[in-house]
C-alpha cells in the first residue's frame, strides 16, 4: 500500500515537476496550477514565487500588476526574478489555435506597477504606483526576462533603494535582460535612463538589452 501511494504522488501534476510554467490572465480554469495554458495562473507574480532553477514561465498578452497584498506599504510590490528562472512574454495564450504562438507586438505582455489602475500622461496618478515594477536583487545572469514592456514604475521615495530603478531595480547581480521595452516610469535623482530602468546600467541593463523611453525624474526628490 505504502509503494502505491508513493507511486501515485510521483506521478501526480506538480509544477515543480516540470520545466515549463504557464502564465495567462485569461485562462479559463476551473483549477490555476500553471500546468497548461488553459489552467494557467494568472499573475506572473505566482509563478516566480513556486518557480525553481531549471524552469521557464511563459506569460500570454495582457497587463499584469503584482498583488500588493499583506504588505504594509502596497508600493513595496514587485515582480522579483530568480537564479535560474527564464520569464518569457509575448505568447498567444489560451484560446489561440496555437497558444505558444509568440509576437512581442501582437501578443504583448506588459508588466505595470500601476496598482490602482489610474494612470494618466505626463505622470499624474503614480502616488500609488510601485517602487519597481521588477527586482532582480542577488540573481545572476541564468535569472532571465525576455519580451516584456515594463511600465508604470514610482522610484520617487527618499529613502536610497526607493529613488531609483522604477522600472527595474538591479542590485548585488547582472541578471540577463532581453527584449524588453521600459516606459512612463518615473525614477528619482539618478538619469533617466537608469531610473527607469535599473540602478546599475552596468550589471545588465545594457543599451543594446532595452529600450528606456518617455521617462522622467522627478524634480522633487
Amino acid at each position: 500500500m505504502l509503494a502505491l501511494v508513493t507511486a501515485t504522488m510521483l506521478l501526480a501534476p506538480n509544477v515543480r515537476a516540470t520545466t515549463m510554467i504557464y502564465v495567462d490572465g485569461s485562462a479559463v480554469g476551473p483549477t490555476h496550477d500553471g500546468l497548461t495554458w488553459c489552467t494557467a495562473y494568472r499573475n506572473p507574480q505566482t509563478a516566480l514565487n513556486v518557480a525553481v532553477a531549471g524552469q521557464t514561465i511563459r506569460v500570454a498578452d495582457g497587463t499584469y500588476t503584482p498583488d500588493p497584498t499583506g504588505l504594509s506599504d502596497p508600493r513595496d510590490t514587485t515582480f522579483r526574478l530568480k537564479t535560474g528562472v527564464v520569464l518569457e512574454g509575448g505568447y498567444a495564450g489560451c484560446g489561440a489555435s496555437d497558444p505558444d504562438a509568440r509576437d512581442l507586438v501582437l501578443h504583448e505582455s506588459a508588466l505595470s506597477g500601476d496598482l490602482n489602475g489610474d494612470d494618466v500622461p505626463d505622470f499624474a496618478g503614480r502616488e500609488d504606483n510601485t517602487y519597481h515594477v521588477v527586482i532582480c536583487d542577488g540573481v545572476d545572469t541564468t535569472g532571465v526576462i525576455d519580451g516584456f514592456t515594463i511600465t508604470g514604475g514610482n522610484a520617487s521615495a527618499i529613502d536610497p533603494g526607493r529613488d531609483v530603478g522604477g522600472g527595474m531595480y538591479i542590485v548585488n547581480g547582472a541578471c540577463t535582460v532581453n527584449r524588453c521595452t521600459f516606459h512612463d516610469n518615473l525614477g528619482g535623482h539618478s538619469e533617466p535612463s537608469t531610473s527607469c530602468c535599473c540602478e546599475h546600467p552596468s550589471q545588465g541593463c545594457e543599451p543594446a538589452e532595452c529600450e528606456a523611453r518617455v521617462c522622467a525624474i522627478d524634480p522633487s526628490c
